[in-house]
């Protein structure tokens, strides 16, 4: 687990990719600072990188469900990643709200409240498009206030897959722990609470 935070980290997770090593990566600095060069790393060294981020790990699991050459680049089918509310400003429409923003996007709820999707989704998007060789473009933010839907893939087909869970990093971590076999688990509660029917 590579979870040392900041630009700090990039050293610690570059030793164990350079050891060809299976890494579950929570530190997004290491590919938003050095993406090209990290990933081309552990593309050398033969390592694993699995995204132990909940957003990028449902996008990861995913993506399983159907083979990359589904995946249509064109016609604006996109992976579309959920972002969770947890941490992140909530403004009414027309409310100035503080700190850097990149852009806002509507949300469909009965109060029309405007979301703003603020740097840290940015460095996201950049994260996504270096674990997925994707370009941004490519890449979709959803705002799911009750961060249940932690992501979703379009394929060709038009279906959609999605991963949903309640908002528990024990999770994606569990699910990096496992890969690729899973868990065996008696009580899935035992990992993360079960989603209200």
């Amino acid at each position: 687990m590579a979870a040392v935070s900041g630009a700090a980290g990039l050293k610690p997770a570059l030793a164990a990719v350079d050891r060809g090593a299976t890494v579950a990566l929570a530190n997004k600095e290491c590919l938003v600072c050095a993406g090209d060069f990290f990933m081309q790393r552990a593309a050398k060294a033969g390592a694993c990188i699995l995204p132990a981020d909940s957003e990028h790990n449902a996008l990861f699991q995913a993506l399983s469900s159907g083979n990359r050459e589904e995946l249509v680049r064109v016609n604006h089918h996109r992976i579309r990643r959920a972002v969770s509310h947890l941490g992140h400003r909530r403004h009414r429409a027309g409310d100035a709200g503080s700190g850097p923003q990149t852009s806002e996007l509507e949300h469909g709820t009965e109060d029309h409240h405007r979301f703003r999707v603020d740097d840290e989704q940015g460095l996201e998007v950049i994260e996504a498009s270096y674990l997925f060789a994707l370009t941004a473009d490519e890449i979709d933010v959803l705002v799911h206030p009750q961060s249940i839907i932690h992501g979703m893939v379009e394929f060709s087909d038009c279906s959609v897959v999605a991963q949903l869970g309640a908002p528990d990093m024990r999770t994606p971590i569990a699910h990096c722990l496992g890969w690729p076999i899973g868990l065996s688990v008696r009580q899935p509660s035992s990992i993360s609470p079960r989603l209200d029917n």
